[in-house]
Protein backbone atom coordinates (compact mmCIF):
# COMPACT_ATOMS: atom_id res chain seq x y z
CA UNK A 1 0.00 0.00 0.00
CA UNK A 2 1.54 3.62 -1.15
CA UNK A 3 0.39 5.40 1.97
CA UNK A 4 0.96 9.03 -0.06
CA UNK A 5 -2.21 7.93 -2.62
CA UNK A 6 -3.95 5.28 0.34
CA UNK A 7 -6.07 7.74 1.69
CA UNK A 8 -7.23 11.00 0.00
CA UNK A 9 -10.68 11.84 -1.07
CA UNK A 10 -13.25 9.90 -3.37
CA UNK A 11 -16.91 9.64 -3.19
CA UNK A 12 -18.10 10.61 0.23
CA UNK A 13 -17.68 13.74 -0.42
CA UNK A 14 -19.81 13.56 -3.26
CA UNK A 15 -22.16 11.40 -1.55
CA UNK A 16 -23.46 12.46 1.44
CA UNK A 17 -24.95 15.55 1.55
CA UNK A 18 -24.33 15.43 5.54
CA UNK A 19 -21.03 16.29 4.42
CA UNK A 20 -22.03 20.25 3.97
CA UNK A 21 -23.13 20.18 7.51
CA UNK A 22 -19.64 19.59 8.65
CA UNK A 23 -18.40 22.08 6.12
CA UNK A 24 -20.14 25.17 6.96
CA UNK A 25 -20.84 24.43 10.98
CA UNK A 26 -17.81 22.02 11.73
CA UNK A 27 -19.55 20.52 14.80
CA UNK A 28 -22.93 20.98 15.24
CA UNK A 29 -23.18 23.15 18.62
CA UNK A 30 -19.35 22.67 19.52
CA UNK A 31 -17.69 26.25 19.48
CA UNK A 32 -14.05 25.43 18.74
CA UNK A 33 -13.41 28.09 21.45
CA UNK A 34 -14.86 27.02 24.27
CA UNK A 35 -14.02 24.16 26.65
CA UNK A 36 -16.76 22.57 28.44
CA UNK A 37 -16.66 19.29 29.72
CA UNK A 38 -20.03 17.53 28.74
CA UNK A 39 -20.87 15.92 25.20
CA UNK A 40 -21.91 19.07 22.84
CA UNK A 41 -25.26 19.85 21.95
CA UNK A 42 -26.91 20.92 19.25
CA UNK A 43 -29.79 23.41 19.76
CA UNK A 44 -31.85 23.39 16.17
CA UNK A 45 -33.72 26.38 17.07
CA UNK A 46 -31.05 28.23 18.65
CA UNK A 47 -27.40 28.09 17.01
CA UNK A 48 -27.73 26.12 14.21
CA UNK A 49 -30.84 27.44 12.86
CA UNK A 50 -29.33 31.42 13.40
CA UNK A 51 -26.40 30.58 11.64
CA UNK A 52 -28.02 28.86 8.68
CA UNK A 53 -31.87 30.29 8.84
CA UNK A 54 -31.24 33.35 7.60
CA UNK A 55 -33.42 34.92 5.09
CA UNK A 56 -32.74 34.67 1.16
CA UNK A 57 -31.57 37.94 -0.47
CA UNK A 58 -32.76 38.98 -3.77
CA UNK A 59 -30.81 36.02 -5.55
CA UNK A 60 -31.88 33.50 -3.28
CA UNK A 61 -29.16 33.06 -0.87
CA UNK A 62 -28.56 33.77 2.69
CA UNK A 63 -27.21 37.46 3.79
CA UNK A 64 -24.13 35.17 5.13
CA UNK A 65 -23.49 33.53 1.72
CA UNK A 66 -23.88 36.48 -0.53
CA UNK A 67 -20.79 38.04 1.69
CA UNK A 68 -18.67 35.28 1.59
CA UNK A 69 -19.39 35.05 -2.52
CA UNK A 70 -18.57 38.48 -3.32
CA UNK A 71 -14.80 38.33 -2.14
CA UNK A 72 -13.86 34.27 -2.79
CA UNK A 73 -12.96 32.59 -5.74
CA UNK A 74 -15.33 29.41 -5.40
CA UNK A 75 -18.22 31.03 -6.76
CA UNK A 76 -19.99 30.34 -9.62
CA UNK A 77 -19.69 26.96 -12.25
CA UNK A 78 -18.82 27.12 -15.83
CA UNK A 79 -21.66 24.17 -17.26
CA UNK A 80 -24.14 22.35 -14.61
CA UNK A 81 -24.52 18.33 -14.15
CA UNK A 82 -28.07 18.54 -15.12
CA UNK A 83 -29.74 15.57 -16.99
CA UNK A 84 -33.63 15.59 -18.30
CA UNK A 85 -35.39 12.32 -17.84
CA UNK A 86 -38.59 12.07 -19.64
CA UNK A 87 -41.29 11.31 -17.54
CA UNK A 88 -45.06 10.12 -18.25
CA UNK A 89 -45.60 13.73 -16.21
CA UNK A 90 -43.39 15.17 -17.76
CA UNK A 91 -39.50 16.05 -17.10
CA UNK A 92 -37.81 15.55 -13.78
CA UNK A 93 -34.52 17.54 -13.68
CA UNK A 94 -31.21 15.35 -12.36
CA UNK A 95 -28.71 17.77 -11.12
CA UNK A 96 -25.15 15.84 -9.65
CA UNK A 97 -23.80 17.88 -7.19
CA UNK A 98 -21.01 18.36 -4.86
CA UNK A 99 -21.75 19.04 -1.05
CA UNK A 100 -19.27 21.74 -0.64
CA UNK A 101 -16.87 24.15 -2.02
CA UNK A 102 -18.99 25.64 -4.86
CA UNK A 103 -21.45 28.82 -4.60
CA UNK A 104 -23.17 29.48 -7.43
CA UNK A 105 -23.12 33.06 -6.85
CA UNK A 106 -25.99 36.02 -8.89
CA UNK A 107 -28.70 34.55 -10.62
CA UNK A 108 -27.74 35.11 -14.27
CA UNK A 109 -24.56 33.57 -13.65
CA UNK A 110 -26.07 30.48 -13.47
CA UNK A 111 -25.94 28.17 -16.23
CA UNK A 112 -29.36 28.75 -18.17
CA UNK A 113 -30.79 24.91 -18.81
CA UNK A 114 -30.44 24.70 -14.88
CA UNK A 115 -32.03 28.64 -14.52
CA UNK A 116 -35.05 27.22 -16.78
CA UNK A 117 -35.18 23.93 -14.76
CA UNK A 118 -35.08 26.01 -11.35
CA UNK A 119 -38.11 28.43 -13.14
CA UNK A 120 -40.11 25.41 -14.41
CA UNK A 121 -40.02 23.47 -11.26
CA UNK A 122 -42.80 22.37 -9.37
CA UNK A 123 -40.92 20.41 -7.03
CA UNK A 124 -37.39 20.30 -5.35
CA UNK A 125 -35.88 17.17 -3.96
CA UNK A 126 -32.83 17.21 -2.06
CA UNK A 127 -31.22 14.02 -0.43
CA UNK A 128 -31.61 15.19 3.85
CA UNK A 129 -33.36 18.55 4.78
CA UNK A 130 -30.00 20.51 5.72
CA UNK A 131 -32.19 23.15 7.44
CA UNK A 132 -33.62 20.55 10.25
CA UNK A 133 -31.78 20.38 13.19
CA UNK A 134 -30.64 16.88 14.45
CA UNK A 135 -32.95 14.59 15.90
CA UNK A 136 -31.68 12.40 18.88
CA UNK A 137 -30.93 9.32 16.79
CA UNK A 138 -28.75 11.44 14.58
CA UNK A 139 -27.20 12.77 17.67
CA UNK A 140 -26.28 9.46 18.86
CA UNK A 141 -24.77 8.69 15.59
CA UNK A 142 -22.04 11.54 15.86
CA UNK A 143 -21.01 11.36 19.77
CA UNK A 144 -20.89 9.24 22.50
CA UNK A 145 -23.53 9.50 24.78
CA UNK A 146 -22.96 5.99 26.80
CA UNK A 147 -20.65 6.79 29.15
CA UNK A 148 -17.45 5.56 26.50
CA UNK A 149 -15.58 7.78 25.06
CA UNK A 150 -13.09 7.96 22.05
CA UNK A 151 -10.05 8.31 24.23
CA UNK A 152 -10.97 4.03 25.11
CA UNK A 153 -10.52 2.90 21.47
CA UNK A 154 -7.88 4.93 20.91
CA UNK A 155 -3.86 4.60 22.31
CA UNK A 156 -1.86 7.44 24.30
CA UNK A 157 0.25 8.52 20.85
CA UNK A 158 -2.96 8.21 18.96
CA UNK A 159 -4.66 10.66 21.49
CA UNK A 160 -2.46 12.87 21.68
CA UNK A 161 -1.89 13.39 17.78
CA UNK A 162 -5.37 13.67 17.27
CA UNK A 163 -5.34 16.17 20.15
CA UNK A 164 -2.48 18.57 18.00
CA UNK A 165 -4.11 18.35 14.36
CA UNK A 166 -8.16 18.79 15.96
CA UNK A 167 -8.85 22.82 16.30
CA UNK A 168 -11.67 21.25 18.99
CA UNK A 169 -10.87 21.30 22.80
CA UNK A 170 -9.85 18.19 23.96
CA UNK A 171 -12.95 17.92 26.43
CA UNK A 172 -15.19 18.24 24.04
CA UNK A 173 -13.09 15.94 21.45
CA UNK A 174 -12.82 13.04 23.17
CA UNK A 175 -17.14 12.66 23.00
CA UNK A 176 -16.79 12.79 18.91
CA UNK A 177 -17.23 9.21 17.09
CA UNK A 178 -14.62 8.47 14.65
CA UNK A 179 -16.19 10.00 11.46
CA UNK A 180 -17.46 12.97 12.49
CA UNK A 181 -13.27 13.62 13.53
CA UNK A 182 -12.08 11.95 10.11
CA UNK A 183 -14.82 14.74 8.22
CA UNK A 184 -13.45 17.48 9.74
CA UNK A 185 -9.82 15.97 9.95
CA UNK A 186 -9.93 15.77 6.19
CA UNK A 187 -11.58 19.29 5.14
CA UNK A 188 -9.46 21.01 7.26
CA UNK A 189 -6.68 19.69 6.10
CA UNK A 190 -7.35 20.29 2.43
CA UNK A 191 -9.88 23.32 2.34
CA UNK A 192 -9.09 26.76 3.09
CA UNK A 193 -11.07 28.90 4.82
CA UNK A 194 -13.25 30.50 1.78
CA UNK A 195 -13.67 26.96 0.32
CA UNK A 196 -14.72 25.56 3.51
CA UNK A 197 -17.89 28.53 4.14
CA UNK A 198 -18.99 28.29 0.59
CA UNK A 199 -22.43 26.72 0.88
CA UNK A 200 -21.89 24.06 -1.60
CA UNK A 201 -24.78 23.12 -4.83
CA UNK A 202 -27.08 21.82 -2.43
CA UNK A 203 -27.42 24.87 -0.23
CA UNK A 204 -26.63 27.10 -2.96
CA UNK A 205 -29.21 25.54 -4.87
CA UNK A 206 -31.93 25.44 -2.27
CA UNK A 207 -31.88 29.15 -1.82
CA UNK A 208 -33.06 29.77 -5.13
CA UNK A 209 -35.72 27.19 -4.57
CA UNK A 210 -36.95 28.59 -1.69
CA UNK A 211 -36.75 32.25 -2.50
CA UNK A 212 -39.19 30.95 -5.35
CA UNK A 213 -41.20 29.65 -3.06
CA UNK A 214 -41.26 25.92 -4.71
CA UNK A 215 -41.90 22.89 -2.67
CA UNK A 216 -39.50 20.95 -1.06
CA UNK A 217 -39.22 17.25 -0.70
CA UNK A 218 -36.22 14.94 0.57
CA UNK A 219 -34.71 11.08 -0.25
CA UNK A 220 -33.85 10.24 3.78
CA UNK A 221 -33.26 11.74 6.87
CA UNK A 222 -29.70 13.61 8.39
CA UNK A 223 -30.57 10.40 10.61
CA UNK A 224 -30.32 8.02 8.39
CA UNK A 225 -27.07 8.98 6.83
CA UNK A 226 -25.49 9.59 9.91
CA UNK A 227 -26.06 6.50 11.16
CA UNK A 228 -24.17 4.91 7.75
CA UNK A 229 -21.29 6.90 8.21
CA UNK A 230 -21.21 5.39 12.04
CA UNK A 231 -21.36 2.10 10.75
CA UNK A 232 -18.59 2.47 7.95
CA UNK A 233 -16.22 4.53 8.87
CA UNK A 234 -15.15 3.85 12.92
CA UNK A 235 -12.01 3.57 15.08
CA UNK A 236 -9.56 1.23 12.11
CA UNK A 237 -10.48 4.06 9.88
CA UNK A 238 -9.91 6.88 12.17
CA UNK A 239 -6.47 5.28 13.10
CA UNK A 240 -5.45 4.96 9.61
CA UNK A 241 -5.74 8.11 8.16
CA UNK A 242 -3.92 9.18 11.92
CA UNK A 243 -1.01 7.32 10.20
CA UNK A 244 -1.18 8.53 7.05
CA UNK A 245 -1.17 12.25 8.12
CA UNK A 246 1.49 11.43 10.44
CA UNK A 247 3.45 9.89 7.10
CA UNK A 248 3.12 13.09 5.88
CA UNK A 249 0.33 12.41 3.24
CA UNK A 250 -3.45 13.64 2.67
CA UNK A 251 -6.12 12.08 4.57
CA UNK A 252 -9.32 10.96 3.57
CA UNK A 253 -12.41 9.38 4.53
CA UNK A 254 -12.41 6.57 2.06
CA UNK A 255 -9.31 5.60 0.16
CA UNK A 256 -8.68 7.08 -2.98
CA UNK A 257 -6.16 9.00 -5.35
CA UNK A 258 -8.36 12.49 -5.36
CA UNK A 259 -7.83 15.42 -3.38
CA UNK A 260 -11.35 17.65 -2.52
CA UNK A 261 -10.02 20.52 -4.31
CA UNK A 262 -9.00 18.76 -7.49
CA UNK A 263 -12.94 17.01 -6.89
CA UNK A 264 -14.53 20.85 -6.94
CA UNK A 265 -12.31 22.21 -9.43
CA UNK A 266 -13.66 19.56 -11.82
CA UNK A 267 -17.00 20.04 -10.50
CA UNK A 268 -17.15 23.25 -11.46
CA UNK A 269 -15.83 23.01 -15.15
CA UNK A 270 -18.46 19.86 -16.07
CA UNK A 271 -16.49 17.36 -16.72
CA UNK A 272 -18.79 14.41 -15.97
CA UNK A 273 -16.63 11.69 -16.57
CA UNK A 274 -13.48 13.14 -14.98
CA UNK A 275 -15.67 13.66 -11.63
CA UNK A 276 -16.64 10.03 -11.73
CA UNK A 277 -13.16 8.98 -12.02
CA UNK A 278 -12.43 11.14 -8.91
CA UNK A 279 -15.44 9.35 -6.97
CA UNK A 280 -16.61 6.22 -8.02
CA UNK A 281 -14.12 4.53 -10.01
CA UNK A 282 -13.66 1.13 -10.72
CA UNK A 283 -10.40 0.91 -8.83
CA UNK A 284 -12.67 2.26 -5.57
CA UNK A 285 -15.19 -0.09 -5.95
CA UNK A 286 -13.15 -2.92 -6.25
CA UNK A 287 -10.61 -1.94 -3.16
CA UNK A 288 -13.39 -0.70 -0.82
CA UNK A 289 -16.80 -2.88 -1.75
CA UNK A 290 -18.57 -2.36 1.27
CA UNK A 291 -18.53 1.00 1.26
CA UNK A 292 -19.71 1.07 -2.11
CA UNK A 293 -22.34 -0.46 -2.01
CA UNK A 294 -23.45 0.91 1.59
CA UNK A 295 -22.81 4.33 0.10
CA UNK A 296 -23.97 4.59 -3.59
CA UNK A 297 -25.58 1.14 -4.79
CA UNK A 298 -28.14 0.55 -1.93
CA UNK A 299 -28.93 4.57 -1.20
CA UNK A 300 -29.65 4.59 -5.53
CA UNK A 301 -32.08 1.50 -5.27
CA UNK A 302 -33.90 2.64 -1.89
CA UNK A 303 -34.51 6.24 -3.75
CA UNK A 304 -35.30 4.69 -7.15
CA UNK A 305 -39.37 4.23 -6.57
CA UNK A 306 -39.78 7.63 -5.48
CA UNK A 307 -37.94 9.42 -8.33
CA UNK A 308 -40.25 7.25 -10.49
CA UNK A 309 -43.06 8.35 -8.72
CA UNK A 310 -41.92 12.17 -9.57
CA UNK A 311 -41.59 11.21 -13.16
CA UNK A 312 -45.14 10.07 -13.18
CA UNK A 313 -46.17 13.91 -11.80
CA UNK A 314 -43.31 15.98 -14.12
CA UNK A 315 -41.41 19.43 -13.14
CA UNK A 316 -39.56 17.76 -10.36
CA UNK A 317 -36.18 18.82 -9.58
CA UNK A 318 -33.71 16.28 -7.66
CA UNK A 319 -29.99 17.37 -6.80
CA UNK A 320 -28.20 14.42 -5.35
CA UNK A 321 -23.90 13.95 -4.56
CA UNK A 322 -22.23 13.42 -7.90
CA UNK A 323 -21.50 9.90 -6.84
CA UNK A 324 -25.34 9.01 -6.90
CA UNK A 325 -25.92 10.27 -10.46
CA UNK A 326 -22.67 8.81 -12.24
CA UNK A 327 -21.71 5.08 -13.15
CA UNK A 328 -22.78 1.65 -13.75
CA UNK A 329 -24.95 1.54 -10.58
CA UNK A 330 -25.97 5.24 -11.12
CA UNK A 331 -29.11 6.34 -10.76
CA UNK A 332 -28.82 7.45 -14.67
CA UNK A 333 -28.16 4.10 -15.61
CA UNK A 334 -30.78 2.53 -13.41
CA UNK A 335 -33.75 5.30 -14.71
CA UNK A 336 -31.67 4.40 -18.66
CA UNK A 337 -32.60 0.69 -17.68
CA UNK A 338 -35.87 1.22 -17.03
CA UNK A 339 -36.52 2.48 -20.72
CA UNK A 340 -36.59 6.57 -19.86
CA UNK A 341 -35.30 8.80 -22.28
CA UNK A 342 -32.37 11.03 -20.92
CA UNK A 343 -30.28 13.80 -21.92
CA UNK A 344 -27.89 15.88 -20.76
CA UNK A 345 -28.60 19.55 -20.93
CA UNK A 346 -26.15 22.47 -21.89
CA UNK A 347 -24.47 19.96 -24.55
CA UNK A 348 -24.39 20.05 -28.27
CA UNK A 349 -25.44 16.39 -28.55
CA UNK A 350 -26.93 15.67 -25.31
CA UNK A 351 -25.40 12.36 -24.55
CA UNK A 352 -25.29 10.86 -21.02
CA UNK A 353 -21.49 11.62 -20.09
CA UNK A 354 -22.69 8.43 -16.91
Amino acid sequence: MNLNTRFTYRGVFGLSALFALFALTALPGCDRQTVDDSPPVVEPDDEYASDHQNEPTNDGRTEAESDHSSSNTTEGIERSMLWEVDGPGGPVWLMATIHVGVDFGDWEDIPPELRNAIEHAELAVFEIDLDQGLDNQAMGAMFYQDGQTLTDFLNDEQWHQLVELSEFPETQLEFVRPWVVMVNLAMDSQLDDDTRSAPGVDRSLRGYVEQRDIDIDTLETASEQALLLDELLGVPELVEMLQELEDGGTPSIDGTDANLPEMIATYRTGDAEALREMTISEEWQQEHPEMYEGFIVERNHNWLPAIETYLERGNVLVAVGAGHVLGEDGLLKLLEDRGYDIRRLGTENGDHEN
